[in-house]
């Protein structure tokens, strides 16, 4: 069947290619004009390239002329497309599997035709050619490449032209040329050929001055005497020394003498060969980036030549990056339009298998000195080792010892254990050492998942203005120790009895809410809260922004505990017994709460004194214009917040709002104001100059998909949204939406009524009176805004519009509202329960206030608006569960 298909795959392309004439048929080729090339030629190439109408066919002259007779040229370029040529290309099915009808175009000339084509657009700038597919005499897929001649080309406008002068010709966008012809190389470059050229004519110009220096200076100065008399005798003395030539024999009249002097005078033609050997030197650095990889040095030694290996490196990575994009852009198209199956495939680089020992030193330290679980195929694979036929025996005999330890570790366990049923319990004598074996096997390749965090290694996070350092660093390892210990139980017998089913664990997300929190409070510098009754301790003068930062630590941490109840769901699913299901969500919950927790509660540290810094430094910007970004400046700081060490902006640059610290997990990094007698303008254009190379780094982009890059200051962030636990923020958002009381342990709503009785203060007649009794006790924000505390100081106001618009008696739900405003402020300072969620999807940054009564519960819902005011949205009723649900804060 496959051979089959293989065949019609080939019938197909045959038969399609006669369906268009190829573009050489089209086309008048003119020979490239080699002429005497000087820098007046090239700037009049280059102006003519650049003009309102492009006009490339003298730059393209040039550019063959270097590029055939320039050998620096020619064995530098080369380099960069051998890196390409050799490289080990594949072609593989959205499975990973190879594809053979293509794979065999790979192993054809046109195929490494093709690879040059596309680094060559680097280059000359643009390139377009063509491919013609055949079945060669083996039966087997193989193609032709046609490079349509740079004169020709029209990149701008995407035309290609018979005639080398022409403007108009072939469009090659639209038609059946489109799904032939590719296309490489942006149309506006003119590549790297027109910076070279500039140094190959200065070359080319002192070589020729070289040559002749060397004709007239490279052999000795002859000095001859005659007798002065005989004017015959120096004819012929004068005719022998022209006769001499190179061999140096000479016929003399009798009475004359021949002297042949050495030169040694100062021109020797060292000044040439400086200045071809720098030309060659610039070409270099243009064409490759480096140069000591291919021209020796008597100045330089191993080590620089071994940085510029590995700039040479950077360089081939760069280059395979990019042809492989361009293969898969283009070359696919033309595939696809040439009847191949190309669904879902994509050239990819094999792997070259060959034992790297620095990598392999690495891979056996985080297996053996890290204790990270690294999978024994991983070994063979990465490093071409054939695995042995009898591997699980050789592996089971190897294991037999550690299996013993490991059980006898397992038995020992202080586990709250629930009893199993004959069928769950298949820890009997009847169970073989195999399956035990191969049970124990699938723990430790499952273990790979849970990828160890950044840990602080001890270091001391630099408070914000750059001598403070935090005191309680270690609190964190505290809690994340010792603390989830003593609930990591619990929280493993809870999913276990879950079966799977598991949607969220409420005192798993206290503990990891109120350490977040704690880290936060203490890089603000309050006092941290207990548990359960979430929040922070706020000042009446703190501003509102603490408000958006604990919402913030809130649904980070929800979104945390449903990432790690589907991931004990998914370890029960695969479990054999409560022992493996013990020790594998036992290892999980570790890495997540102790490793990771530990750097998620630096970060929360480092994230709450920069906020609080940030709020100080915006209201002394008169005093302090200027911001200096400081690194602590030893071994472990990274090499991209290196780079930003020292830089001194404005205050209102824009690149705060990307660079502000924290810059990454654990990042030490502060800001120091600056006043404007402390900045010169020197510091000012280095650092901006510094900023621009640090956001066009790759470690800036990086770190930025990662979820940093931004001023969580400016934000009110902690953690962004999708930041570690989620790809998929909405999802999170509705599933924590949707946890009811039940999930938390509540009583339903008729339950929770209490003796306390409602006692409406005014009839339904008096709004005015009911609306000035509350407003008279606020305390006025503006003139149309008051303000409220609620129980933990946070500061949420009203306005007089939200007032009359929730009191209007034209519209039957608010009618009765005027009733309720006696108890909103006692609802908010003192309140029964606490929920955060998304009121009308409202990017989950609503408060529910919720009051119970002897007959009845009312509520109050807060939102943070975007400009991080919270504000009471509505008050009313509460008739259905719909608001008791979302994160539960206070109980």
């Amino acid at each position: 069947m496959a051979k089959n298909n293989r065949q019609r795959t080939k019938q197909k392309i045959v038969a399609g290619k006669n369906t268009s004439a190829p573009i050489i048929q089209n086309i008048s080729i003119q020979p490239f004009a080699r002429q005497s090339q000087d820098i007046s030629s090239w700037r009049n190439a280059t102006r003519s390239a650049e003009s309102h109408i492009p006009r490339r066919v003298y730059l393209y002259d040039l550019y063959h002329d270097i590029s055939t007779t320039d050998g620096q040229i020619i064995a530098v370029w080369g380099k960069r497309q051998d890196a390409i040529t050799t490289a080990n290309w594949e072609f593989t099915d959205k499975d990973g599997n190879p594809v053979d009808e293509i794979n065999e175009l790979i192993d054809c000339i046109g195929f490494e035709d093709l690879l040059k084509e596309i680094i060559d657009s680097k280059a000359w700038g643009y390139s377009m050619c063509e491919p013609t597919f055949f079945i060669n005499e083996n039966g087997q897929n193989e193609f032709e490449l046609y490079s349509v001649p740079k004169k020709h080309m029209r990149p701008e406008r995407g035309f290609i032209v018979k005639h080398q002068t022409d403007d108009e010709g072939i469009n090659i966008n639209d038609g059946i040329y489109n799904k032939t012809i590719m296309k490489f190389g942006k149309a506006n470059d003119l590549g790297l050929l027109l910076s070279a050229a500039m140094y190959s004519i200065y070359k080319r110009g002192s070589t020729s001055d070289w040559a002749e220096f060397i004709e007239i200076f490279g052999r000795g100065i002859i000095d001859a005497e005659w007798d002065g008399f005989d004017e015959g005798q120096r004819q012929q003395l004068a005719k022998a020394i022209r006769e001499m030539g190179s061999g140096g024999i000479m016929i003399r009249p009798s009475g004359t003498k021949v002297d042949i002097k050495n030169n040694t005078g100062n021109a020797n033609g060292q000044l040439q060969d400086t200045f071809v050997s720098k030309m060659d030197a610039y070409i270099s650095k243009v064409l490759l980036g480096s140069t000591e990889t291919t021209d020796s040095s008597t100045r330089s030694g191993y080590a620089q030549a071994e940085i510029h290996q590995k700039e040479d490196q950077k360089k081939n990575e760069s280059d395979l990056q990019f042809v492989r994009r361009s293969l898969n852009s283009q070359f696919i198209k033309i595939l696809k339009a040439a009847g191949f199956d190309t669904k879902g495939g994509t050239f990819v680089i094999k792997k070259d298998k060959n034992l790297d020992k620095t990598s392999y030193e690495i891979h056996k330290s985080m297996r053996k000195d890290l204790g990270i679980p690294i999978d024994d195929d991983f070994y063979y694979e990465e490093y071409g080792v054939r695995k042995p036929d009898n591997y699980e025996e050789l592996k089971n005999e190897l294991e037999d010892s550690k299996n013993k330890a490991l059980e006898a570790k397992s038995d020992n366990k202080n586990a709250v254990t629930p009893e199993l049923s004959e069928e769950e319990n298949t820890d009997t004598p009847t169970e073989n050492k195999v399956d035990k074996l191969k049970k124990l096997s699938w723990f430790r390749r499952l273990l790979q998942l849970f990828h160890p965090a950044p840990t602080a290694q001890n270091r001391q996070l630099v408070g914000a203005f750059g001598d403070h350092h935090t005191s309680k660093i270690q609190l964190a390892k505290f809690t994340a120790s010792k603390a989830f210990d003593t609930i990591k139980d619990d929280v493993i017998q809870r999913a276990w009895i879950a079966k799977g089913t598991l949607n969220f664990d409420t005192q798993l997300y206290e503990f990891t809410a109120t350490t977040l929190t704690m880290g936060f409070v203490q890089g603000w510098k309050t006092k941290p809260t207990k548990l359960m009754d979430l929040g922070f301790s706020y000042d009446v003068n703190d501003p509102a922004t603490l408000t958006a930062y604990e919402m913030n630590l809130f649904r980070f941490a929800g979104a945390k505990t449903l990432y790690e109840a589907q991931q004990l769901n998914e370890l029960f699913r695969k479990a054999k017994s409560f022992r493996e299901f013990y020790d594998t969500a036992s290892s999980m919950l570790d890495v997540h709460n102790k490793a990771w927790l530990e750097t998620e509660y630096n970060t929360a540290i480092a994230a709450g004194e920069m906020a609080s810094t940030y709020n100080r430094l915006m209201k002394q910007t008169d005093n302090f214009p200027y911001w200096q970004y400081k690194t602590v400046a030893d071994e472990r700081v990274r090499h991209s917040h290196a780079l930003l060490h020292d830089i001194i902006l404005p205050w209102n640059h824009p690149a705060w709002k990307y660079i502000l610290p924290p810059n990454d997990w654990n990042c030490r990094c502060w800001i120091v104001p600056r006043t404007k007698a402390e900045v010169t303008d020197e510091e000012l254009k280095a650092s901006e100059e510094k900023v621009k190379l640090y956001l066009d780094s790759p470690e800036f982009k990086k770190a930025a998909k990662g979820g940093w890059g931004i001023n969580r200051a400016d934000k009110g962030q902690v953690f962004t949204e999708n930041q570690h636990y989620t790809t998929d923020y909405l999802d999170v958002t509705k599933r924590m939406n949707n946890l009811g009381y039940k999930d938390w342990g509540l009583k339903p709503l008729d339950q929770n009524f209490n003796a306390k009785q409602f006692s409406p203060k005014f009839g339904e007649d008096q709004i005015e009176d009911a609306i000035e009794y509350f407003t008279d006790k606020l305390k006025k924000v503006t003139s149309k805004k008051f303000g409220i505390t609620d129980y933990n100081n946070r500061i949420i106001t009203i306005d007089k519009a939200t007032l009359k618009s929730h009191t209007n008696t034209r519209y039957q739900k608010y009618r009765t509202r005027h009733l309720y405003l006696s108890e909103v402020e006692n609802i908010l300072t003192a309140p029964d329960e606490v929920w955060l969620q998304n009121y009308r999807n409202q990017k989950y940054q609503s408060f529910i206030y919720l009051k119970y009564y002897n007959d009845q519960a009312v509520v109050v819902v807060c939102t943070l608006t975007d400009s991080l005011e919270l504000k009471i949205e509505t008050w009313h009723k509460l008739d259905d569960t719909r608001l008791r649900r979302g994160l539960l804060i206070k109980n």
